[in-house]
């Protein structure tokens, strides 16, 4: 069967019916009111729509037509944006200098600059990229990276128009019948499986009205550091003194209670340390926009949204994200001196679960080579944003350039230029060629690779001392149990493994290799 197109004079031939096109093709020909037959009429129709827009105006087509649009659409100089309306912001100091916080509707903070914020004031639609940037120019005699400030923008859903993710659209459906698509989608199963809980943000704060404020002050402090040291103290002595009561996996010589038992101080564990995080925020009076339960590789965890600290000073950062690790310490204190009180009791063995598991929370978040709380920290120490992805980007390629090429310094004594250190020099002429920034890059990205060979080393003594034989007497007994050995592998094993090669990946590249169908 064949149409005719109402604004053309000509007929297709006559014949067989051209192959129609389906899914993105399909849509964008019903967008332009073109004829589905083949995709060459998506073009004409997109271009007849415009030419009928022009008529119904009263203006004339536009001269280059369909390709004018386009090229204003995709040439980033020519991209007109404009701001949404009614977008909260704060005024924020530090060091002296002055600024702006401003958060979309999705949830999203950005922290602008004078500058960037007149130029985010600017956005009203009428004035492209290009003239953005050049009027920012002539206003502060300085380049100013209006470009990617736009695209960040756009990204984070600042502006009226949404990026449309075509591409990783496409990909997704691709994929979604073949057993790749089916294996991605249990492993987001598995890795992010979230169930939000509404009212937290009244409910922390009538918490911390109630008591909660308590915990923010000298004296808690005090009390807390005598707690932390002695209960340090007394784990050192149940880890090392080898009672049957002081086990990870099992419980009373059994397995599965001791798994069950584990599980439920993880879950107490990753409730109290984002409890913490909430009550942090409504220390400084901020809102805590949303938080729930999820699964996380298959374990329990819990998660607030703390991200409107953003608009406070750093310091109120730090604290915030200082407070979940510090009540992982402080309850691990607490019960690791509850398993020496009471060692032979199943009360205390529980303690010694709730006191592992908390003390392996601190270490993990407290660590700044993980993009975990540690980092943040760091980060805003440091005041280096990004710090993780740059510091693996200089790494990989720029570093060793650096240290290959000559020193183009003179000598003291008016010799020629040194030579690169991977030709002559040592320690000292590494740190002469690098700025402070690099160093700092340096040490972390260096820090990270370290990192991760003390972790699997660390991975495989926990394996062989608490794992191997609780898992290998289960894969031995009856189904129910190789099924219980088997959830052990996944909850245990896998989230280690995985945990320790994402920390290390970003030395390589992206994780995982080609991503989990992200866009």
């Amino acid at each position: 069967m064949t149409r005719t197109d109402p604004e053309r004079t000509d007929r297709r031939p006559s014949g067989p019916e051209a192959p129609r096109p389906s899914g993105l093709w399909r849509s964008l020909a019903a967008a332009a009111d073109a004829p589905a037959v083949g995709v060459g009429d998506v073009w004409r129709g997109l271009e007849r729509r415009l030419i009928l827009s022009a008529r119904r105006s009263g203006g004339e087509p536009p001269a280059a037509s369909l390709w004018a649009e386009l090229r204003a659409r995709v040439d980033p100089a020519l991209y007109r944006p404009c701001a949404i309306p009614n977008v909260p912001h704060e005024r924020v100091t530090e060091d002296g200098q002055t600024y702006t916080v401003i958060r979309s509707p999705r949830g999203a903070y950005l922290r602008l600059t004078p500058p960037l914020h007149e130029i985010w004031r600017a956005m009203d639609g009428t004035r492209t990229v290009a003239q953005l940037a050049t009027e920012a120019f002539m206003r502060h005699g300085q380049l100013l990276p209006v470009g990617e400030l736009v695209a960040t923008l756009r990204a984070e859903g600042f502006l009226t128009d949404s990026p449309g993710r075509v591409y990783s659209s496409l990909k997704a459906s691709l994929a979604r019948g073949t057993a790749e698509g089916r294996g991605r989608r249990a492993l987001r199963f598995l890795t992010g499986r979230v169930w939000r809980i509404g009212g937290l943000d009244a409910f922390y704060g009538a918490l911390y009205r109630g008591g909660g404020r308590l915990l923010f002050t000298p004296w808690f402090a005090l009390l807390a550091g005598v707690l932390i040291i002695a209960g340090v103290a007394a784990f050192g002595r149940a880890l090392l003194g080898g009672a049957d009561a002081y086990q990870v996996i099992s419980m009373g010589g059994s397995v599965a209670l001791g798994l069950a038992a584990l599980w439920a101080a993880l879950f107490v564990s990753f409730v109290l340390h984002e409890s913490a995080h909430a009550l942090a925020v409504k220390h400084y009076g901020r809102t805590i926009h949303g938080g729930g339960l999820m699964l996380y590789y298959g374990l329990p965890a819990a998660f607030v949204d703390t991200s409107d600290v953003w608009r406070s000073p750093r310091r109120a950062r730090i604290v915030v994200s200082a407070a979940g690790p510090l009540a992982d310490l402080l309850v691990g204190s607490v019960a690791a001196l509850v398993s020496v009180l009471l060692p032979e009791t199943a009360l205390g063995a529980l303690a010694f679960k709730v006191a592992f598991t908390s003390y392996a929370s601190t270490l993990f978040n407290l660590n700044p080579l993980l993009e975990l709380d540690g980092y943040f920290i760091l980060v805003d120490l440091l005041r280096l944003p990004d710090l993780r992805r740059r510091s693996f980007a200089f790494i990989r390629g720029p570093l060793w350039r650096r240290l290959a090429a000559d020193d183009p310094r003179p000598t003291a004594d008016g010799a020629a230029p040194r030579a690169g250190w991977l030709v002559g020099g040592g320690l000292r002429s590494i740190v002469s060629r690098l700025t402070r920034e690099e160093r700092i890059f340096t040490l972390y990205g260096l820090g990270a690779a370290a990192y991760t060979a003390v972790a699997l080393a660390a991975a495989g003594w926990f394996w062989y001392d608490q794992v191997l034989g609780p898992t290998l007497l289960l894969l031995q007994g009856g189904p129910w149990q190789r099924l219980l050995g088997g959830l052990l592998l996944l909850t245990l094993i896998l989230p280690v493994l995985l945990g320790v090669l994402r920390a290390g990946w970003g030395l390589g590249g992206k994780w995982p290799p080609g991503g989990l169908g992200g866009g």
